[in-house]
């Protein structure tokens, strides 16, 4: 082998020898040092990544522990209560007007964790009002969300006053602490003015121990800066509202707030200009103005009184100009003033009664409304007057009608009559007659009677009349006064009639007056089988075993007249 062929043959060799030693490095030195890298790689990657998750899991229940204490109340009713309390609270804060609250029955659940509460304000506001709402309600660390807005402008010009209904959804979350009130609340322990920066309260121990935190104090906002004891140093009037003077008592709340999301504009303004660029606002309907009077009919003028009347006219343009009013041949003192006030002097001579008077109201040149307006003019009203009145007399179960007479001085009056006062049971009256009707009940006990009746009149204003009725309520003698007997007595017949309610007999003759209840006849005869008995000019036939009322009608027979009628009462025959 030349010399040539050997360094051919060492530089294979080392090749060789390299290439086996660069395989036996990667395999025992550098592919085991870069699996040991990768491995490294992913740890590093999966302990990133455990470190990431538990990061999101701290934070995940860090939002769950903020979404409950910012929760409503757990208990649905008090929750949509507290909270349509708060909701009002701040739209009047915000200066809406005319706030009508109303709490939705129906509360969707949101799962097992807890339900919606839903609430609706309707009001009056204008754009600044209800962005001065929407702030508040945004920085409010509550979980809620406005659901629906809606604002109907009356006018596109000018700055108008927008009809609002805003529909706020609130969430009770089952978890939430129970308790009565949205927020902590405690009372100014004594009066404070506007310029005060030390307030006193009645009790702190549900507020933040450490300052500083927001409050409202009925119509403002305060930040607490520093706590002694029940003597907190505050800052008044924040968040665009202005100090103001409280009486003691005075309600002081919690008023929990949120930073702004990073970014975003801060203060009111920003409301007003999303307002502004939305379609939130309607444009008012176009209005078809038919002006015409309010009311054609006016208080009556009562002659020697005070009085005072004003025309209105209703659907008017607001563009044109304010209306003026004049008449047109009115009677005599009757004036208007261009405002549409009337005054009217009335003169002696001008008898009482109904004027239908021509009104015109102008709009300079623009319109002209013309109407016709009746005016009344009375004479003063005189109050009725009743006429005097006899004892009433009654007896249980019998029928009584009891005429009431009342007078009234005014022509064209017209009386409306009524019972008063300690009404006797099953009593009535004809309101337009006055007759009292009773049947008093059988059950009913004896005993005076004491009522009052009224008759009202239908003058401007009605005045009233009072009358006190006294009288006596008798059991009915005349019902259980029985004819017991006839007997011969020599050359006369007498006979017997016995109370059963007193138990006394009376023996009576022909030519007897007898006395029972309400009744009073003369023993007309006496036969073996009853008596005949007169009434006035009637005749009756009361036959033996038969009480007083039982007594049946004769027909009428000429008789020669009686001998004198001796009075007889129901006594007790002597035995």
């Amino acid at each position: 082998m030349d010399r040539r062929e050997k360094l051919l043959a060492s530089g294979l060799g080392a090749a060789f020898c390299l290439w086996v030693g660069l395989t036996l490095y990667d395999r025992q030195i550098a592919i085991p040092l870069k699996e040991k890298d990768s491995e490294l790689l992913q740890a590093q990657q999966d302990s990133r990544k455990s470190f990431d998750e538990k990061k999101a899991l701290i934070k995940s229940q860090k939002l769950v522990r903020d979404s409950v204490s910012d929760s409503l109340p757990p208990d649905g009713q008090d929750a949509q209560r507290v909270y349509l309390k708060w909701a009002q609270e701040l739209a009047e804060l915000s200066h809406w007007k005319e706030i009508t609250p109303k709490g939705i029955d129906s509360r969707p659940l949101l799962g097992k964790i807890g339900v919606k509460v839903p609430v609706t304000l309707v009001a009056k506001a204008r754009m600044r009002d209800v962005a001065t709402f929407l702030w508040h309600f945004e920085r409010t660390d509550l979980l809620q969300r406005v659901a629906s807005l809606q604002l109907t402008s009356p006018s596109s010009d000018g700055d108008p006053e927008f009809n609002v209904v805003i529909a706020l959804e609130g969430v009770s979350l089952a978890a939430a602490t129970p308790r009565k009130r949205l927020f902590p609340e405690t009372e100014l322990a004594s009066a404070i003015d506007e310029k005060t920066t030390t307030i006193p309260v009645a009790d702190s121990a549900a507020f933040p121990a450490k300052p500083p935190f927001r409050i409202r104090i009925g119509g403002e906002f305060a930040t607490v800066t520093a706590i002694a004891g029940k003597n907190w140093t505050v800052t008044r009037g924040v968040d665009d509202t202005k100090p103001v003077a409280h009486a003691g008592n005075s309600s002081v709340e919690s008023a929990p707030f949120r930073a702004p999301e990073p970014g975003r504009e801060t203060g009111i303004a920003s409301y007003q200009q999303l307002l502004s660029r939305s379609g939130f606002v309607k444009p008012a309907p176009l209005i078809e103005f038919k002006p015409k009077l309010a009311s054609a009919s006016l208080p009556p003028r009562v002659r020697g009184e005070a009085w005072a009347a004003e025309l209105k006219i209703e659907g008017w343009n607001p563009a044109w100009p304010a209306p003026v009013y004049e008449f047109v041949t009115p009677p005599s003192g009757l004036k208007i003033t261009p405002e549409g006030k009337l005054e009217w002097d009335v003169p002696a001579e001008t008898a009482a009664g109904d004027f239908k008077v021509k009104v015109i109201a102008r709009a300079g040149e623009v319109a002209k409304v013309e109407s016709e307006i009746q005016l009344t003019l009375r004479d003063p009203n005189r109050a009725p007057k009743f006429d005097p009145l006899t004892k009433l007399q009654a007896f249980v179960g019998r029928p009584v009608a009891f005429p009431v007479m009342a007078k009234d001085e005014d022509p064209g009056s017209k009386l409306t009559f009524a019972l008063a006062g300690t009404i006797p049971a099953g009593m009535a009256i004809d309101a337009n007659s006055g007759l009292i009707s009773w049947t008093p009940a059988e059950t009913v006990e004896a005993a005076p009677l004491a009522f009052q009746v009224t008759a009202t009149d239908n003058g401007s204003p009605a005045l009233v009349a009072t009358q006190e009725i006294k009288g006596q309520l008798d059991d009915d003698h005349a019902q259980l006064t029985f004819l017991v007997a006839s007997v011969d007595k020599g050359d006369s017949r007498i006979a017997w009639l016995f109370d059963r309610l007193a138990n006394a007999k009376t023996e009576v003759h022909v030519g007897d007056t007898v006395k029972a209840s309400e009744l009073e006849f003369v023993i007309d005869s006496i036969d073996s089988d009853g008596i005949t008995i007169r009434l006035g000019s009637a005749r009756q036939k009361l036959e033996l075993g038969q009480h007083l009322r039982q007594a049946k009608p004769l027909p009428a027979e000429p008789k020669t007249p009686p001998p004198p009628p001796v009075a007889v009462p129901l006594e007790k025959s002597p035995e």
